[in-house]
């Protein structure tokens, strides 16, 4: 079973939820724990994470399918010879299996069917590989609607998240089902934060 560490879960406390240099924060000190990873970036955006994790790690690769945003974060990493984009969705991605040390969704997961992009990061990690996400909840149920309704009481920085199909417990249902042993954890404003650990065969 996956759990966050003393110190991951303390810092998630004092910073969930602010803006997405938070979660970046979270994701690179997973990262640095894996210097000579493989790591892919599902969603890159602008390449600003991506960008960020070349210093950490030996391969950083980011799949971006809009093509203007491709652009922007081509010309980001553009000098860095171990970071490179990709104009792909996640879906038209064939690696081979266990192609991968470390996976991440930054507030892309939302926009995909949720189970076959689980079932299909499981397969690309290898034994020891992690999945990361941040990811996006819909109010669904009264008990999200109460917590959302009190978590507008706190500051938001940037755009209210968008587009999701799930509430947290069907995030959590489906995750655990693919993926025994997932951590999954609430965070403000419709926001979650998923680690899962490979185990060896």
């Amino acid at each position: 079973m996956v759990h966050a560490s003393k110190g991951e879960k303390s810092g998630l406390m004092e910073n969930h939820g602010e803006n997405n240099s938070t979660y970046h924060r979270w994701v690179i000190s997973v990262a640095k724990q894996k210097p000579q990873a493989r790591v892919l970036e599902v969603g890159c955006g602008e390449g600003f994470l991506v960008q960020q994790l070349a210093s950490a790690v030996a391969e950083i690769s980011g799949l971006e399918p809009n093509p203007d945003t491709f652009s922007s974060a081509r010309d980001r990493v553009i000098d860095l010879p171990n970071a490179h984009v990709l104009p792909l969705a996640f879906a038209d991605l064939q690696p081979d299996p266990g192609a991968f040390d470390l996976i991440i969704f930054m507030d892309s997961i939302h926009h995909m069917n949720l189970a076959p992009a689980l079932a299909k990061a499981r397969i690309m990690l290898r034994p020891g590989g992690d999945l990361l996400i941040v990811g996006v909840s819909a109010n669904l149920t009264f008990r999200d609607r109460i917590i959302s309704g009190l978590q507008f009481l706190l500051p938001r920085i940037g755009p209210p998240p968008t587009e999701a199909a799930e509430s947290l417990q069907q995030i959590r249902d489906i995750a655990r089902e693919i993926m025994p042993g997932v951590w999954v954890r609430r965070v403000r404003h419709h926001r979650y934060l998923l680690r899962w650990t490979k185990p060896a065969p």
